[in-house]
């Protein structure tokens, strides 16, 4: 593990799918069907818990939908089919997710250890899983109402998880001035907040629907908070 992490430090990712998947290399062997079954699993694992996802926002017919949704979304499957840090960090997102819904219902002990220890294996699986906890950060404000005791937990989550990556802040910073300088590319394209980018990588063709559902897929949720809190002024997440 030490040499792994030290060979990583000078690559743009962090060390945790590496030592994760050199360890099932090391238990079942470098075949490459048997190293992809690593990929499969983690799927599975994935369709598990988006289902869940959708059965506890509404109901099990959503959480079937959400699957299918994925399953043939060519982008995501894509991804999901190779030998990369990119299946386990979207079952280690899906499963923040879950676990970040439940807690806004109901903090427990047993969440908090869930949560700090899903974000730090997520955030040592790729470095894009950071994206997520400012929209945690937001949905927490949205739909909880105020309590400093449950307000101090969440931040605490929050910053332990960020402590964690303390570590590898040297080894990062020596990765884009050094192997890669100037950045990753497609961590920090030209463009408005890497919007072009973005819409190129949907590859929806004409292009003009993958924009169409990117607009639609920021306005949705931000249109249905405004229309709950029409009907329900006094409503908060934790009551439904």
């Amino acid at each position: 593990p030490s040499e792994i992490t030290q060979w990583m430090a000078t690559d743009v990712h962090p060390p945790g799918w590496r030592l994760f998947i050199e360890t099932w290399i090391e238990a079942f062997g470098g075949d490459e069907f048997v190293t992809r079954w690593s990929s499969i699993l983690l799927n599975l694992l994935t369709y598990a818990l988006i289902f869940q996802l959708g059965k506890h926002l509404a109901d099990w017919k959503v959480g079937l939908f959400a699957i299918v949704l994925l399953g043939v979304y060519t982008f995501a499957s894509n991804l999901m089919s190779e030998l990369r840090p990119y299946p386990m960090l979207i079952m280690l997102v899906s499963a923040l997710h879950l676990v970040f819904y439940r807690w806004l219902k109901r903090p427990t002990a047993r969440l908090f250890v869930f949560y700090v220890v899903l974000g730090i294996s997520a955030v040592y699986t790729h470095f894009f899983s950071f994206f997520i906890f400012p929209a945690h950060a937001l949905f927490f404000l949205l739909f909880r109402k105020f309590e400093r005791r449950i307000f101090a937990h969440t931040l605490a989550m929050w910053l332990f998880i960020g402590l964690s990556f303390v570590s590898w802040i040297l080894p990062f910073i020596h990765t884009i001035l050094v192997p890669f300088p100037g950045g990753i590319y497609y961590a920090l394209p030209e463009g408005f907040v890497g919007v072009e980018l973005l819409v190129q990588r949907i590859r929806f063709v004409p292009e003009e629907i993958g924009l169409f559902l990117l607009i639609l897929g920021l306005c949705v949720p931000v249109a249905g908070t405004l229309v709950l809190s029409r009907k329900q002024p006094n409503t908060r997440l934790e009551s439904r």
